[in-house]
């Protein structure tokens, strides 16, 4: 990834840690296997890519104390890619109950992180430029001031709304009001939003990808990347933007037509025109001319008598003399050659150069006694040609390993042909596979133990939100706090029992079951908004002397966001805010409740603290390779369940993919617009899917939208056995099916990446204590 990053012309990334993963249990920080940095710092090294690290939690000592070190080592300072260090992000607003901002505060987070071993420069991110804590403003001020951006908004379903007049245009006058000292750093500026899985919180979908400019597939198809790959060399090389002074956009100024906005950039020699629609929102397609003054007079561009066009939703900088195709420019690479140690692919203010037209990508270029060494990939058979950089006339060309055969024509100009071999290789039919089924809902028969549990007893809680039952409900309380949670709720019938009102609390998208014994009593099914739901459901007619349990399947969606200091939002509980047995006092239950087996003392160290949930299987840990399916009875996730509850499937199959190529795969679900029985309704249903034992999707076929699930190679073994598990949770009376699931590949690109290596897979072992 590195190598595509580097190829874009960018230098640098910024990284977050990720505090739930790395201390799932306090005062426990495990930085090792899947979750060490070391090898990410290498390959940013290796790639040339300097590294801005961010932090998202403020003072935790053993947290900050072990990632700080860990950071303090791969400091550019010691030889590492890490130049800059974020202590806090987006501290920019508060509720009015708190002293904000607090200096003192922000001082103590960046005092801690010093401590640990950080040298290199501070950087902050306000969520808006309210300029807080920018060098010179005294107590907790940073080296350089940052903020972010999100114009759009965060209404990632619908990536083509884009509000009136929400594109900011004060940034330059604020950035001179407020730190007029340090450059001008736009931290984050809407590339994604959101977190994946049960990383995530409500608001996100398993998947990160967001209009990136590299998929989340690895692929650079894009016609993004294509032009953040023109105008990072186009800067790169236009050293006079660098010194240009900004003026202000005007709409009709330098054009003939009021609904273009100008914006001039003025140099010593060089002058920029950088021209959007006034309304940046505008679809339209609409012609103008450019009259600028220049060196050798005022001139109306184009000089023809023809017209410029700007489409919807487009931009465009005009440059004096300097007219280029701009689809053409796509093909061309702009590659630094290494340089000797310290510097080596890391960029420098005189680095050498080639240029190089090929097609999908190039990743290194290097030249050694005569020879040049290109790595990159094709998708198809590709003209190259090298149009300077060469070492020497006549110099023999490799490319990923291999000579290519080259001609030079009277410009000194190497040209060949890079040949793309298709790959041969199938891929599995999912639902002809054997596939082994159980049971993961076993907790509503009338045979299901549930001594081992803990008993949710607790009559206080240290969440904001106080009980409104006589002991919490609440899954974090009792250390879950990610993945689906369950309830059992005892109690003795006096046969006045006859409505069951139940208000449960999961994050936005969740959805909820409610058993009674083994009968069904309803589901919430959720929706994209709804972060709590009340139901009444109608009880069957219950005796005196029979067996009652409520069982209540939660899934809980992830813990909020919060942008506000004091609001405390990320502490909204998930579980049972309150409830209601018609005709008994609330103490007449009692509860007991269920997470990931172990809660915050979680069994797969490998895998991480949010792996895993509350399902039986996932308990009982059969969603890891082999597990003990052998006499489990065999059924098709294709065709489901009938009734409402949860199915657990899993399957094996074998890759056999060709070395040398990156063959991107996906799971890709069809969307079921109708269940088993039904016709006129969305069927109900949501799906965890894990490949190896690692968690990779979540699906909820009433919601989505997400329906693709990719899994990188080194999850997915594609020289090997695979080992696949499935959820199927129906919410429907008449229960549910996967309509459709199939694992496909989204591209075939000859690479010159090189082998991955596998992620470790530690396969099923038995639980003790498991229940």
């Amino acid at each position: 990834m590195g190598g595509k990053i580097r190829a874009l012309g960018y230098t640098a990334v910024s990284f977050y840690t990720d505090w739930a993963l790395l201390e799932g249990q306090q005062g426990n920080f495990i930085a090792e296997g899947i979750f060490a940095f070391e090898p990410f710092f290498e390959a940013a090294s290796t790639a040339g890519i300097y590294l801005l690290a961010v932090m998202k939690i403020a003072e935790n000592d053993c947290y900050s104390r072990n990632i700080g070190q860990i950071i303090s080592k791969a400091q550019i300072t010691n030889g590492g890619p890490v130049i800059l260090f974020q202590p806090e992000n987006e501290y920019t607003q508060a509720t009015s109950d708190v002293t904000f901002p607090d200096p003192a505060y922000f001082q103590a987070v960046e005092d801690q992180y010093r401590a640990a071993g950080i040298v290199v420069p501070f950087i902050s991110n306000d969520a808006s430029p309210k300029g807080y804590f920018a060098p010179g403003s005294g107590e907790g001020q940073v080296d350089i001031y940052g903020h972010d951006a999100y114009p759009l908004g965060f209404d990632c379903a619908n990536p083509y709304t884009w509000p009136d007049g929400a594109l900011p245009t004060t940034f330059r006058a604020l950035h001179l009001q407020q730190s007029p000292s340090t450059p001008y750093s736009l931290v984050e500026f809407q590339g994604g939003s959101f977190d994946p899985g049960n990383l995530g919180h409500p608001g996100g979908y398993t998947s990160y990808d967001y209009g990136a400019v590299i998929a989340e597939d690895r692929t650079v198809a894009r016609e993004k990347y294509s032009e953040m790959k023109l105008q990072a060399n186009f800067l790169k090389v236009s050293l006079a933007y660098l010194t240009a002074n900004p003026g202000n956009a005007s709409n009709g100024s330098f054009v003939d037509s009021a609904a273009i906005a100008t914006t001039q950039l003025k140099s010593n020699l060089t002058t920029f025109y950088v021209v959007r629609h006034a309304a940046y929102n505008s679809l339209n397609s609409t012609t103008y001319a450019l009259t600028v003054p220049t060196s050798i007079g005022t001139l109306t561009i184009p000089q023809l008598g023809s017209v410029l066009t700007l489409n919807g939703r487009d931009s465009k900088i005009h440059v004096m003399d300097y007219d280029i195709d701009r689809n053409e420019c796509y093909n061309y690479w702009v590659l630094d050659l290494p340089l000797q140690e310290p510097y080596n692919n890391y960029t420098t203010s005189n680095p050498r150069s080639i240029i190089v037209r090929a097609g999908y990508l190039l990743r290194t270029a290097s030249v050694d006694d005569g020879s040049m060494s290109l790595t990159g990939d094709l998708n198809q058979t590709t003209d190259i040609e090298i149009l300077g950089g060469l070492p020497a006339s006549g110099s023999i060309l490799r490319f990923n390993g291999r000579k290519v055969d080259t001609s030079t024509n009277d410009f000194d100009v190497l040209s060949g042909t890079l040949q793309f071999n298709p790959p041969s290789y199938t891929l599995p039919n999912l639902a002809a596979l054997e596939w082994k089924y159980l049971d993961s809902l076993p907790e509503i028969q009338p045979d299901y133990d549930d001594s081992l549990w803990p008993d949710a007893d607790l009559t206080e809680t240290q969440n904001p939100r106080q009980l409104n039952t006589p002991t919490s409900l609440y899954g974090s309380d009792y250390g879950f706090s990610n993945g689906n949670l369950l309830f059992r709720g005892h109690f003795a019938p006096n046969g006045s029992e006859s409505k069951f009102h139940v208000r449960t609390q999961g994050g936005a998208g969740y959805g909820a079951s409610v058993f009674l014994n083994s009968t069904f009593l309803g589901s919430w099914a959720g929706n994209g908004t709804g972060f709590e739901y009340n139901q009444t459901l109608t009880l069957p007619a219950l005796h005196i002397g029979q067996t009652a349990i409520v069982t209540v399947l939660l899934d809980n969606m992830g813990l909020n966001e919060d942008f506000t200091v004091g609001s405390d939002q990320m502490k909204n509980p998930r579980g049972i805010l309150d409830y209601t047995l018609a005709g008994r006092d609330q103490s007449a239950v009692r509860w007991k409740v269920t997470g990931n087996f172990g809660g915050e003392d979680y069994r797969d160290r490998t895998r991480g603290p949010l792996n895993e949930g509350g399902l039986y299987a996932e308990r009982q840990g059969y969603h890891l390779p082999a597990p003990p399916s052998k006499n489990w009875a065999n059924a098709n996730p294709t065709g489901g369940i009938t009734t409402a509850g949860v199915a657990f499937y899993t399957t094996n199959f074998n890759l056999s993919l060709p070395s040398g190529y990156d063959i991107p795969l996906s799971f890709v679900f069809t969307n079921s617009t109708s269940n088993s029985t039904r016709d006129d309704s969305v069927s109900n249903y949501r799906s965890q899917l894990y490949v190896n034992g690692y968690q990779f999707g979540k699906y909820v076929n009433s919601i989505g939208p997400q329906t693709s699930f990719p899994v990188p190679e080194g999850i997915l073994n594609y020289h090997g056995t695979n080992y696949i598990a499935l959820s199927l949770w129906a919410l429907d009376a008449v229960g549910a099916k996967v309509a459709d699931l199939q694992l496909a590949s989204t591209a075939e690109i000859q690479s010159g990446y090189g082998a991955v290596e596998l992620s470790p897979m530690p396969a099923y072992t038995p639980r003790a204590g498991a229940y």
